[in-house]
């Protein structure tokens, strides 16, 4: 009998949350608050230009990194931690892409650029991509200290899931932004976005190590370091594929930057 009440208020609390759902989505509360936000011009024009918001975001991205560089500097000094200095050097790197990417994208938010601020974009995204190019061996550096247990990145509880929810979404994000942007006439925001999905796939990186660390036993080191390395390596080729084709879709004269 005690069963038959479980399964009677797993049936009950099920039909609950579909009804929930159900009330959550006619009543669109996403379009009331976007309805309420467009009668402020600032919020309006941030709604609605796609350009302006990408700059946005990549001005908050280089924030945080500045924030997680200061930080894991501090941390490396602290305890001595060639992790924490990697992790300082990354975060830096990023930091040093993402601030004339985010200058150069809110500058020309307008949607107005000449012949002369084309070129000079061009000219950071080729050095943008060049930088991200030398930080492949910081990725490798990242993923040889995480083969020899140095990552210190496993979590218990729900903050596991929490930092998985966030991978998954800055991935599929990054690729929709990507997808969405890939015709933009400005190479920064371009770059910005193929920046963004090398990020993710970092993120994607760090949250297979600290599940394999999470979850698994003595007896998994077999399956830990081949896992490890696999991942690592797609994750450095791609950040080289990527880093080429923002040099290569920043040259002058190439289809896409004339677009």
């Amino acid at each position: 009998m005690p069963h038959v009440l479980v399964y009677f208020s797993y049936v009950l609390s099920a039909w609950a949350l579909v009804i929930w759902v159900a009330r959550l989505v006619r009543a669109n509360p996403v379009a009331s608050v976007r309805r309420a936000a467009e009668h402020n011009n600032v919020l309006a024009r941030i709604l609605n230009d796609t350009h302006l918001r990408l700059g946005l975001t990549t001005t908050l991205s280089f924030a945080i990194d500045v924030l997680w560089t200061a930080s894991n500097a501090i941390a490396a000094a602290a305890n001595s931690s060639a992790w924490f200095s990697t992790l300082a050097a990354y975060y830096a790197a990023l930091a040093v892409m993402r601030a004339p990417l985010s200058f150069s994208i809110l500058r020309h938010s307008d949607g107005r650029q000449t012949a002369q601020q084309l070129h000079h974009e061009q000219r950071i995204c080729r050095a943008c991509g060049a930088l991200l190019l030398l930080c492949t061996p910081v990725f490798a550096g990242l993923i040889v200290l995480a083969l020899h247990r140095e990552s210190a990145i496993s979590h218990s509880g729900y903050l596991i899931y929490g930092i998985a929810l966030y991978a998954f979404y800055s991935l599929i994000g990054g690729i929709v932004k990507f997808v969405r942007e890939r015709h933009s006439p400005h190479p920064a925001a371009r770059a910005a976005n193929a920046l963004y999905l090398v990020v993710a796939s970092v993120s994607m990186l760090s949250l297979e190590i600290s599940m394999i660390d999470t979850f698994s036993t003595a007896n998994n080191e077999g399956f830990r370091s081949p896992m490890i390395m696999l991942t690592g390596a797609a994750v450095c080729v791609f950040a080289v594929i990527v880093a080429i084709w923002i040099v290569r879709d920043a040259r002058p004269g190439t289809h896409a930057a004339q677009r």
